[in-house]
């Protein structure tokens, strides 16, 4: 039987080894080792200037995952003009497409997968914002 007066050096061990275990904190932005979006810049419009990206982070990379997955096909052949060659690529998959956001708020944005640019898939204005911040920060 534990006496009483160990008992809350018991439970003070038990505290130190618990917090030891614990998982490490995360850090503030997240990389996801496995995924990655790169932008290079094909067109420069509605004149802001032209520049390649490259994210790895979470955040960033989930918002074109959530942005491609969203899209909705559009009727007929595209007639267009590409603001950036993308390529996703996660675990051992690639994927290349236009993208083209502009910088109107106001404005859908376009992605069309590559080899097949006579197929285009508007990305919704919530979703194109997002990205819009993406490349503005």
């Amino acid at each position: 039987m534990v006496k009483l007066r160990k008992a809350p050096v018991y439970v003070l061990i038990l505290a130190l080894l618990l917090t030891g275990c614990a998982p490490k904190s995360k850090p503030i932005v997240e990389e996801s080792p496995s995924a990655a979006v790169t932008l290079r810049c094909v067109t420069e419009l509605d004149g802001l200037p032209c520049e390649d990206f490259e994210f790895t982070e979470r955040e960033a990379v989930e918002a074109f995952e959530q942005a491609i997955a969203n899209a909705q096909q559009e009727p007929g052949n595209m007639n267009y003009s590409a603001e950036y060659e993308m390529q996703w690529s996660k675990d051992r998959e690639t994927k290349s497409y236009h993208l083209s956001l502009g910088a109107k708020r106001d404005m859908q944005g376009l992605l069309v997968k590559l080899p097949d640019t006579l197929t285009g898939y508007s990305i919704s204005v919530e979703d194109s914002n997002k990205l819009r911040d993406i490349l503005r920060k």
